[in-house]
């Protein structure tokens, strides 16, 4: 099921003609966008569990930053948001204990923010639980 432009999320925050929707525009082009860059376009947020600390996720930056360009492609405007980063090499004593507090950050940032949040049944939420679980496994290897 497609939805239009309109009907998201994001679309609340910039395209309202109240005092919220102008304060947000604003504070969107004071980050150096224009009006045309993220007006009218879904906004994806990309979580970013990157970290100098966390060699498990050392190639994460670049990773996002080829997601944020593939969005810009495909007509959309990608936020990065950077999130917890348990990688089991620095964490000690085991990044277990912490596991569930990145689950919960990324429910609140995609719940919080102006993206639209990924259905549980779709498969953008089958990538983005996939992807958390590995990378925050014990039995993740470098590559």
């Amino acid at each position: 099921m497609t939805r239009s432009i309109s009907e998201l999320r994001s679309q609340r925050w910039f395209a309202s003609s109240d005092i919220r929707g102008f304060a947000h525009r604003q504070r969107t082009q004071q980050m150096g966008l224009r009006r045309e860059e993220f007006m009218g376009k879904p906004v994806i947020g990309i979580i970013n569990t990157w970290s100098e600390m966390s060699p498990c996720h050392a190639h994460l930056r670049d990773r996002a930053e080829a997601v944020k360009r593939g969005v810009w492609q495909a007509g959309g405007y990608p936020v990065e948001l950077p999130a917890l980063s348990v990688g089991e090499v620095m964490v000690k004593p085991t990044t277990m204990l912490y596991r569930n507090f990145l689950a919960m950050e990324v429910e609140e940032l995609l719940r919080c923010l102006t993206q639209t949040p990924p259905k549980k049944n779709s498969r953008w939420f089958f990538i983005l639980y996939k992807t958390l679980k590995h990378c925050t496994s014990s039995s993740l290897r470098y590559r």
